[in-house]
């Protein structure tokens, strides 16, 4: 006679608990892995910054690192910061060299980082890059810098230099943008862009908008000027006007950059090259959004010359 129905019930009823446990030792132990993972995360995280004329910190977006580990063991990776100068690596733990991949030209100076440093495991290493620790030259006094020229290099400068003139600007159909072109609240844009308006209002912030008038537009030029209270405006520098001078400022073949704003305080730049051009008209291969009609064409040296 074969052992009571009781104990078979009994020893298959304890199966469940014993799955369970073993189930929840295999759940800890993944978890534990995971955190040991998380905690032996390392990122390298650098920032670029360089001081401007005032002696105030800028940050350097769109500026070109390239990244090697020592001894070298594979083609160095590329990264770029972004607009606030800041760029994120995730790395082994080991020593790497940092470097730009082209000089920075920003206020007639040619700034170049290269500098070693050790990445430890499971922490964030901060690498700061400025002009102390930075090879600085007169700009187009190396060859390094003649290379830059028309490149992420004068990019770079541009947005440092200009990012902070150029505006959204709302109407009362369209969104579009300026520049300030007078620090006693002078905007120029597109007369297409105003249309009919009297009034538009001036974005200055995520969440600050002012009101404009237009004081002055020109359907044949495509040019309208703006005007608002200059108090708001105090930290945006005025423009260089290309055309101010007796030589003219592009050529065929001229690299040419436009810096676009966001209504979400983002400002972006694009680049491309002259085609042709007349006493009206300048043409490129850039490509600007439709509703970033009244952004600013610059040249490599930082000179207006022209309204998308």
């Amino acid at each position: 006679m074969g052992p009571p129905r009781g104990g078979v019930l009994g020893v298959r009823g304890r199966r469940p608990r014993i799955m369970k446990k073993t189930a929840a030792a295999i759940l800890l132990c993944l978890v534990a892995g995971v955190t040991v993972t998380a905690r032996q995360a390392t990122v390298l995280r650098v920032k670029v910054t360089v001081l401007d004329a005032d002696q105030r910190p800028k940050p350097v977006p769109r500026h070109a690192l390239l990244i090697s580990d020592n001894p070298a063991t594979a083609a160095p990776a590329r990264v770029v910061t972004s607009p606030d100068g800041t760029a994120e690596i995730h790395l082994r733990p080991g020593n790497y060299t940092i470097e730009s991949d082209e000089p920075l030209i920003f206020q007639g100076k040619s700034y170049e980082w290269r500098q070693t440093i050790d990445v430890p495991s499971g922490r964030t290493t901060l690498l700061e890059l400025t002009g102390a620790n930075a090879d600085v030259e007169a700009a187009g006094s190396g060859a390094g810098a003649a290379s830059a020229s028309g490149t992420e290099a004068a990019a770079s400068g541009l947005l440092i230099d200009w990012q902070t003139s150029v505006v959204p600007i709302w109407t009362p159909t369209r969104q579009g943008a300026g520049f300030v072109v007078d620090a006693r609240g002078l905007i120029a844009t597109n007369q297409r862009l105003v249309g009919s308006a009297t009034s538009v209002e001036v974005q200055l912030s995520s969440t600050e908008k002012f009101l404009a008038r237009v004081v002055a537009a020109d359907v044949e030029k495509n040019v309208a000027v703006l005007w608002m209270d200059p108090k708001p405006l105090a930290g945006a520098r005025p423009v260089t006007l290309g055309y101010a001078g007796a030589h003219a400022p592009v050529a065929d073949n001229d690299s040419i950059y436009a810096i676009e704003a966001s209504v979400r305080d983002v400002k972006r730049l694009t680049s491309g090259t002259v085609k042709t051009l007349d006493s009206h008209t300048i043409a490129t291969n850039i490509g600007v959004d439709r509703d970033r009609s009244g952004a600013p064409l610059f040249t490599a040296s930082g000179e207006v010359v022209a309204i998308t």
